[in-house]
């Protein structure tokens, strides 16, 4: 039996952009009420095209911190593939932009921050993910969670001095830098921030809970499934592991529940979906990665096989 969990790169990189191609089309031409709800505009062509690239791009950036946080035995690339199947496989955004821009950023962000606790005391990992992901919150006000995110992981790694500075000193200097120029040009110091606390506490989006597809449902409960087993693994592989990879592993369950949680915030929509994919993918990538050969195919090959039918029966 062919093991899932070492899959090609051709392979991996031909299944996410069979995915992405295609769930695009989908929105195109027979978009879901969830979707239709979000905006009755479809973005143009080019804006598609470079949406697409955004996420490849993002499904490489995810894929590679998975690698470099050694959870797997070997090189793999089974991140990249769930990322298009979590990201895309259920529902996506007619916003693709935001989305994959937001998704980008947050994923170059926890690479960053992952990448500092490889070496004890470095600063320049921590300094440029905490402001990719202040960055990340200009681009979609609801990855504002990840500052509470950013907040944790000083005290799970934990950070020193030095390093809660740079965090701290890098998350505020996007949103104080703007105000800045705002403020230059002749408006009110404080109006950026309060403008963006109005935007993030603003309601104007309902997800429709009828008629949700068969296979939407299917799909979902299969990633939940994935998680939870991913979660269970890292608590019972936890002393097994390096400490770094330790560190990592958790820090990737942190943005996770930190991504879920803005699912709660009043302007939060369905564009938020491929910036939880980004840590989801390492987590479900991770449970497949421990389990047999025979159920992590099986499952794998379940997902697989959802996402085709929900492309194509709808």
């Amino acid at each position: 039996m062919i093991a899932i969990t070492r899959q090609t790169s051709l392979f991996a990189a031909t299944l996410l952009l069979f995915t992405t191609l295609a769930t695009v089309a989908r929105l195109y031409i027979n978009p879901f009420p969830a979707e239709v709800s979000l905006s009755k505009f479809m973005p143009q062509l080019w804006q598609a095209a470079i949406s697409v690239l955004m996420l490849f791009a993002t499904a490489i950036v995810v894929n590679r911190t998975a690698v470099k946080m050694g959870i797997f035995g070997g090189f793999g690339t089974l991140p990249m593939s769930l990322f298009g199947f979590i990201g895309c496989g259920v529902l996506i955004s007619p916003n693709l932009t935001t989305a994959s821009a937001a998704a980008l950023i947050v994923g170059l962000g926890t690479m960053y921050l992952i990448r500092s606790f490889a070496k004890f005391g470095q600063k320049e990992g921590v300094f440029i993910g905490s402001l990719l992901l202040s960055v990340a919150t200009i681009v979609y006000p609801p990855c504002i969670v990840f500052g509470g995110a950013l907040v944790l992981s000083i005290f799970a790694a934990p950070f020193n001095i030095r390093q809660t500075i740079l965090a701290l000193v890098g998350y505020a200097l996007p949103i104080a830098t703007i105000s800045y120029i705002y403020w230059y040009c002749g408006g009110e110091i404080t109006d950026v921030v309060f403008s963006l606390l109005q935007i993030i506490t603003s309601n104007n989006y309902t997800i429709p809970l009828k008629p949700i597809p068969i296979f939407t449902i299917a799909t979902t409960l299969i990633i939940i499934i994935l998680l939870l087993c991913g979660m269970a693994m890292g608590i019972r592989y936890r002393y097994t592991q390096l400490i770094a990879v330790r560190k990592s592993y958790a820090m990737e369950i942190i943005m996770l529940f930190c991504g879920i949680g803005a699912l709660f915030i009043p302007c939060c929509d369905i564009t938020i979906l491929p910036v939880i994919a980004v840590h989801a993918a390492v987590v479900c990538a991770f449970a497949i990665d421990k389990m047999s050969q025979k159920s992590a195919n099986y499952l794998y090959g379940a997902l697989l096989l959802l996402v085709i039918m929900h492309l194509v029966f709808y």
